[in-house]
């Protein structure tokens, strides 16, 4: 066996074993903390827009938390999550994880916090959330924003910001 071919063959177990870890770890996108969990740091932003010119998207978090090497994202909302962060809830903070190495480069983003009023969550910013969320900017750009609609409920149909100009809408 030549050297490339050893080399080749490290090449591909080095991007192998991660995939592995991934799909092993698939889960872990997220963990409960508690509610006297400190969060150290500057408050760099509160509810501005960020946008990323690579993706093409924006966002506004609730507050950016500098510390020394890192931006954490926070999101507050006003609802309980009994059963967990709402996957929404989530793929808005990963927006928010592919915006903030434009806007803050040589900084890590390791995780985000999402507070509800009965929990807080630290949602990591992992490659399962990150393939989640460009696969739904695929679908937003193939679909050149227009969504597809998810459901048979005429009463989400009501309350849906987007149901005046959808061609899919259950309700008149």
């Amino acid at each position: 066996m030549s050297i490339l071919n050893i080399l080749y063959e490290m090449r591909f177990l080095s991007f192998a074993i991660p995939m592995i870890t991934l799909r092993r770890n698939k889960e872990n996108v997220y963990s409960q903390m508690s509610d006297d969990t400190l969060m150290m740091g500057k408050i760099l932003t509160e509810r501005k827009t960020i946008y990323s010119m690579k993706f093409g998207v924006s966002g506004t978090p609730d507050r950016i938390i500098g510390t020394v090497d890192s931006v954490i994202p926070m999101m507050f909302r006003e609802m309980q999550a009994p059963d967990g962060p709402r996957m929404s809830h989530m793929i808005q903070m990963g927006v928010f994880f592919l915006i903030l190495p434009e806007i803050y480069p040589g900084m890590y983003v390791r995780y985000g916090v999402l507070t509800y009023t009965d929990s807080k969550y630290r949602i990591a910013n992992s490659l399962t959330l990150k393939n989640e969320v460009l696969a739904r900017l695929d679908e937003i750009f193939r679909t050149n924003g227009i969504p597809t609609r998810n459901h048979n409920d005429p009463a989400r149909c009501m309350s849906c910001p987007y149901s005046g100009g959808c061609m899919q809408r259950l309700i008149e």
